[in-house]
């Protein structure tokens, strides 16, 4: 789902996906990405994007812009997500000070492991308006067994905007 919100006062670009699963072939997960990147090319560069995505993949290695921790996982999916997130100027959440608790949001089918592959991204230029991010473990996916987490963020920001007079 890639949805324009457009107000008065602020616009941006809403964008839920589900990226495909490491065990398919590499070319499927790449055309995926390649989709994704041309669904998304329609917005200009300077309007925001706000992405909510099960990426099937595991954030990587610091780089201290999108990923602002040390010594999170790499999966075989890592480098087509870095990739989106790089090309978007996207930052993680989870990864950043503002984040509270554990950031895994996938436990595997026997229950044994669980998996950061879940994620809200924004746009760099909010990394100080995000004020929290955490898992929210009480909220009921409606799943029999446990499966996904949900993720949430809260942001805070001023901004200023001009109007147009009342003209008479």
């Amino acid at each position: 789902i890639f949805v324009r919100v457009d107000t008065t006062l602020w616009n941006c670009w809403l964008l839920v996906a589900y990226a495909p699963q490491s065990g398919l072939p590499l070319c499927q997960r790449e055309e995926w990405w390649h989709h994704l990147e041309e669904v998304t090319s329609c917005r200009l560069a300077s309007d925001p994007m706000i992405v909510m995505i099960d990426a099937n993949a595991a954030p990587g290695e610091f780089d201290g812009e999108a990923v602002c921790v040390h010594e999170l996982r790499t999966s075989v999916n890592t480098p087509l997500f870095r990739n989106f997130v790089a090309e978007h100027e996207l930052f993680l959440p989870c990864t950043t000070s503002a984040h509270i608790g554990e950031i895994n949001t996938w436990t595997d089918p026997s229950g044994s492991s669980q998996h950061c592959i879940d994620y809200i991204l924004l746009p760099k230029h909010l990394l100080h308006a995000c004020k929290a991010s955490q898992i929210i473990t009480e909220f009921d996916l409606g799943m029999s067994t446990w499966d996904h987490e949900a993720t949430a963020v809260e942001l805070e920001w001023k901004d200023w905007s001009l109007a147009p007079l009342q003209g008479s």
